[in-house]
């Protein structure tokens, strides 16, 4: 995964920022919403740090050099080069921790989730976006179903795909209860072959032969014109015993 955001810094940004849901926002609006008025917000896995322009107050970690390098020539400061695993912050410094498109991806799921709760103060929360497999449409289902079918997949290969089935028991386990699981629909339009060139570039393939790439690639470039949903999922929890700030 390392070398996946080498060659493509910001590229999970450039496909997200272009998706919006019914009530036009896109997943970073979408998340910022659930942390109005929060001081001191850690951003884990930050990449190129596209919810800085929602938050005050914030700072991104990522273990990215070429993600936080476009991040701090985007002027989205401050930012730390460091493991989530072992967040080089004190205990109970921050208000707040952010996992946007980051915790399926992380070394250890387990261990980010028990020091996101180890940094947060005692009033802290924890919001989490992940991708999901619905809401969907009929034609989204039909659309990346042909899809994993020429990359010959399943599903798309996250280093940690069982986080999204686990994770409540994650967040019980790391001493997080849950404020909130929601999910939502954003469509990202595919208006020129450039747009899903950005597609096929955003997906994470190990594996998948040159000639499985071509294929997918002519497959999407029929899209053209049209557009695919993207489901995600936010889930909002906090400290066990914490107050109900946010609510």
């Amino acid at each position: 995964m390392a070398t996946f955001h080498e060659r493509h810094p910001g590229i999970t940004e450039a496909l997200l920022s272009r998706s919006r849901n019914r009530a036009q926002d896109n997943p970073y609006e979408w998340a910022a919403r659930r942390l109005t008025h929060v001081e001191t917000i850690l951003d884990v896995g930050c990449g190129s740090a596209p919810m800085a322009p929602h938050l005050a107050n914030w700072v991104g970690l990522d273990l990215s050099e070429p993600e936080l390098d476009l991040a701090g020539a985007s002027g989205r400061v401050p930012l730390v080069c460091g493991h989530s695993d072992a967040l080089p912050m004190a205990d109970g410094s921050v208000s707040a921790v952010l996992a946007v498109m980051s915790l399926m991806v992380v070394d250890d799921p387990a261990r980010t989730l028990l020091e996101a709760a180890r940094v947060l103060r005692s009033d802290g929360v924890m919001v989490i976006v992940l991708p999901a497999q619905r809401p969907a449409k009929i034609s989204d289902v039909v659309r990346f179903g042909s899809l994993l079918a020429v990359l010959g997949r399943l599903m798309l290969p996250f280093p940690h795909p069982e986080v999204a089935q686990n994770l409540r028991e994650l967040l019980d386990g790391a001493g997080f209860e849950l404020v909130e699981d929601v999910r939502d629909r954003f469509e990202y339009p595919i208006s020129e072959e450039a747009d899903a060139d950005l597609l096929i570039d955003s997906l994470y393939l190990p594996g998948v032969s040159h000639r499985r790439m071509r294929v997918a690639l002519a497959l999407v470039r029929r899209w053209v014109g049209r557009s695919v949903g993207l489901p995600l999922r936010r889930v909002v929890a906090r400290k066990v015993g914490a107050s109900r700030v946010g609510e």
